[in-house]
């Protein structure tokens, strides 16, 4: 299966819908896994992360804006459509329609995801949630 292919399973069964079970199918069992305020390494890690995270915010859509294949590595430019659902960043839920632009990198050990990095717009997801004060650090 492409890396490409693998990319788009991931996105569309276990961050849309939330499959999660299906990570067994797409990362190793020792995948690394790095997003804000979560890290952790093998494949139940990974899992737990992104329920919590998907219990806050649950992407209904998600847009493959561009996806780009280096060696065994990938990297996709991405926006999370959905609304939030669950306090977001200690602000009370509002239930609104949320954006949420954010870099995937991928690291591949044969047709498998052994490494998931993810950064996100995180100024972008306070203003939308009503929170638009965003403290610089020195």
């Amino acid at each position: 299966m492409q890396k490409s292919a693998i990319i788009q399973k991931f996105f569309d069964r276990v961050i849309c819908h939330r499959k999660f079970h299906l990570l067994s199918d797409i990362v190793t069992d020792d995948v690394v896994y790095i997003a804000p305020k979560a890290m952790g390494i093998g494949r139940l890690a990974a899992q737990q992360a992104f329920e919590v995270s998907g219990q806050a915010f649950k992407p209904s859509h998600v847009d493959v804006q561009f996806a780009a294949e280096i060696g065994e590595r990938a990297a996709a430019r991405v926006c999370l459509l959905g609304r939030e659902s669950n306090a977001l960043a200690g602000i009370r839920n509002s239930g609104r329609r949320i954006s949420l632009p954010c870099v995937y990198l991928f690291e591949f050990r044969g047709s498998r995801i052994c490494k998931i990095e993810v950064y996100c717009d995180l100024q972008s997801l306070t203003s939308q949630i009503g929170h638009s004060q965003v403290h610089s650090v020195r």
